[in-house]
């Protein structure tokens, strides 16, 4: 939406002749989600009912509960809990009934290294990131991640979720029945993918100061979280081999750094006045410490950090970040 708002594909006129064009084609996005939400369905995953489209709108059959996110905020020392509920409901994905069912609806562009991609390729690229305001700062971020992000790289794959937001998984029935998802995205990418998105998300609202602010607890639950993060991850590796996990573990920290590129920019780019949400204005007044630490971690993984190593220390510069009152400040102790 800000792209269209800025002018970016063209005046309104055409504009509406595209979509106009786009909406008379044979499964386009909302054809596609309408058909995922089914196949879903239809694999025994609870997900938002489709009630209809019309002019370009895919309506869906509210969802009510709170969402991942304040199911997590809400109940901090569950966290890994919380997680693990998430990611059991999702193992429908490795149905062999899946694909059959999707008949080709896959919406691989609106993947974490699609969007990356799309965003920053060439010399519009590079005048995407000057529109942040912040390109000093991004550049060297986003080239080493270009570096890590191969659009080919080898290795299995599997279907995933795609749009694995925390906002997209609601716990209608409370956070010990299963959840509900909206939102849908599938398409086959490296396994990781979906855990790497709500990581970032998690993360980003760590930073940004919106967890349980005012709460008696609320000092202690960033600490609960992160610990609830780390050992759903180490319950998430793989176990055939510790090459497997290294390299399983490297994709996840490049898909969480993209991940939260991808969010900065749509909000450092976002014309005035567009209304974001409050989460992402928040986490643009922290754009230095978000910066910071994208730039460290980056650089690890560019130097070639084992990333059994990187991800503690990623955890640990987190913490310093949320609550450098306890753990000193992160800029006082970057990462080498």
């Amino acid at each position: 939406m800000p792209a269209v708002l800025l002018g970016a594909g063209g005046d309104l006129t055409r504009l509406r002749a595209e979509q106009a064009d786009y909406l008379s084609r044979p499964g386009e996005l909302l054809d596609r989600e309408a058909r995922q939400l089914s196949a879903l369905s239809g694999l025994g995953l609870r997900v938002a009912g489709v009630a209809g489209s019309t002019g370009g709108v895919l309506f869906t059959i509210p969802a009510p509960g709170p969402t991942l996110s304040e199911a997590i905020e809400r109940h901090p020392r569950h966290t890994a809990d919380l997680l693990a509920a998430t990611a059991r409901e999702l193992r429908c994905l490795r149905s062999p009934a899946l694909g059959g069912r999707l008949h080709g609806a896959a919406i691989a562009e609106q993947s974490i290294t699609a969007t990356f991609l799309r965003k920053f390729n060439g010399i519009s690229g590079s005048y995407y990131l000057m529109r942040t305001g912040h390109a000093h700062h991004l550049a060297p971020i986003v080239a080493r991640l270009h570096a890590q992000l191969r659009p080919g790289a080898a290795g299995r794959r599997a279907w995933c979720y795609g749009d694995l937001e925390p906002e997209h998984v609601l716990f209608a029935d409370g956070p010990e029945s299963p959840p509900t998802f909206i939102d849908p995205s599938l398409s086959h990418s490296l396994p990781g993918a979906d855990l790497a998105k709500v990581v970032s998300r998690t993360v980003l609202r760590l930073v940004a100061g919106l967890v349980l602010e005012g709460r008696a607890d609320g000092t202690e639950s960033p600490d609960h979280i992160l610990d609830g993060v780390a050992a759903h991850v180490e319950t998430s590796m793989p176990r055939e081999s510790a090459g497997a996990a290294q390299e399983w573990l490297r994709r996840l920290l490049v898909l969480w750094l993209a991940d939260t590129v991808n969010t900065l920019s749509t909000s450092l780019t976002a014309p005035e006045g567009f209304p974001l949400p409050g989460r992402c204005m928040t986490t643009v007044t922290r754009i230095d410490a978000v910066c910071t630490l994208l730039d460290h971690f980056s650089d690890a993984l560019a130097d070639g950090e084992p990333p059994c190593s990187l991800w503690q220390r990623a955890l640990a510069e987190t913490r310093r970040t949320v609550a450098p009152e306890r753990y000193g400040s992160a800029a006082a102790a970057p990462m080498v």
